[in-house]
């Protein structure tokens, strides 16, 4: 269950929608405006994530390294969703210095946006979240029906 939500919370990160204030705007802060929106989804699946090693340490406990190794994929997805949205934020200029040159190259920009930007559940990055999920399920779901069976 804590997997599906972090599944969920990752593709809240990557919602395509944002809401930039005109004052923002008007402000020249659209950057920082959008970083806030970012940050804030972050942490909420920052919150998710915590709950899910909660369970992840269980699962060691119980069933051993493997256990643990099973959430692996789904760690190393997060990993890349927050480096696809630091690279994102370079593009744009924000951790760039005043001389800093930044490969911009529309290849790279369309690149790293499949990452940043959910269209569906059928999009490349959402396909290997849902392969990390289905990782997690496989590992456990005989073990977790083995145990519900023996409680019958």
């Amino acid at each position: 269950m804590h997997a599906y939500k972090v599944q969920s919370a990752i593709q809240a990160v990557r919602a395509p929608s944002l809401y930039i204030s005109q004052k923002d705007i008007d402000e020249g802060r659209k950057v920082e405006a959008e970083q806030d929106i970012y940050q804030e989804r972050m942490a909420a699946l920052g919150k998710e994530w915590v709950e899910l090693q909660a369970v992840r340490i269980e699962a060691k406990a119980m069933f051993g390294v493997k256990g643990y190794d099973s959430f692996k994929i789904l760690d190393e997805k997060i990993g890349k969703l927050r480096g696809a949205l630091w690279l994102h934020f370079w593009m744009l200029g924000a951790y760039a210095g005043p001389f800093a040159t930044v490969d911009k190259s529309p290849d790279r920009i369309e690149r790293n946006n499949r990452i940043v930007y959910y269209v569906s559940e059928e999009d490349e990055f959402s396909q290997e979240i849902a392969l990390a999920v289905s990782e997690i399920e496989k590992y456990f779901s005989d073990k977790i029906q083995m145990r519900w069976w023996q409680f019958q």
